[in-house]
């Protein structure tokens, strides 16, 4: 609505994208306006010369870290414990914490994996003890008595908001100007600040390495 109001035309908001194709989005520059959400999307908006002017949740500038986790008496005690028969429950290949960094991780080791879990889904499939490991944000897991992590991650990069190279260069510094004359309450709910774009490039080599992998 803001948006609207600054530039005088109609904004179109698209929510509705599964995250699975949101690069595939990002790859035709679908979008004027990118509010990537994920380091991974970050990354593919760069890939594809997109604008960074923005970063979002300014209340957490390191997106988080990705933890694999057991059911608490689990036998598994580290990666090195891990059988051939061991199973894990990863989630979209396009997440950098539930299915990239896991993959990296767990280089060189043979075991059962399926793919496309939502997070709860993963953690209950623990609890209930129909897979061994499963991976998600470590935040959200860390204080949960029934669980025990195994591994976590460094800290990985924040998220930035993208306008697209298909933009004038007149149109882009616009909508530049109109997204930071915003009050702090319309940021505040959008979740984007002014701010250094993160460096991606020791995520953008595990990712190229775990797509490898993992293909």
């Amino acid at each position: 609505t803001h948006l609207q109001e600054q530039l005088g035309v109609r904004v179109i908001v698209d929510r509705n994208t599964p995250f699975p194709e949101i690069r595939d989005r990002l790859d035709l520059k679908d979008w004027d306006i990118a509010f990537t959400g994920s380091p991974v999307l970050s990354i593919a908006a760069e890939d594809n010369n997109y604008t960074g002017i923005a970063v979002m949740y300014p209340d957490r500038p390191l997106y988080d870290r990705t933890a694999l986790f057991v059911k608490a008496d689990s036998k598994i005690e580290s990666i090195t414990d891990i059988q051939p028969s061991t199973t894990i429950a990863l989630g979209s290949s396009a997440s950098a914490i539930t299915f990239l960094i896991p993959i990296y991780a767990l280089y060189g080791k043979t075991l059962k994996i399926g793919r496309g879990y939502h997070p709860r889904e993963a953690i209950n499939l623990v609890k209930t003890g129909k897979i061994d490991i499963a991976a998600g944000v470590y935040t959200a897991i860390k204080d949960d008595p029934a669980l025990r992590v195994i591994y976590i991650s460094k800290p990985i990069p924040g998220v930035g908001v993208y306008l697209s190279p298909r933009l004038l260069n007149f149109d882009r510094e616009l909508i530049r100007i109109a997204m930071f004359n915003a009050n702090s309450e319309i940021k505040a709910k959008a979740k984007y600040t002014g701010g250094q774009i993160p460096d991606f490039s020791e995520l953008r080599k595990i990712i190229t390495r775990a797509e490898e992998v993992s293909s």
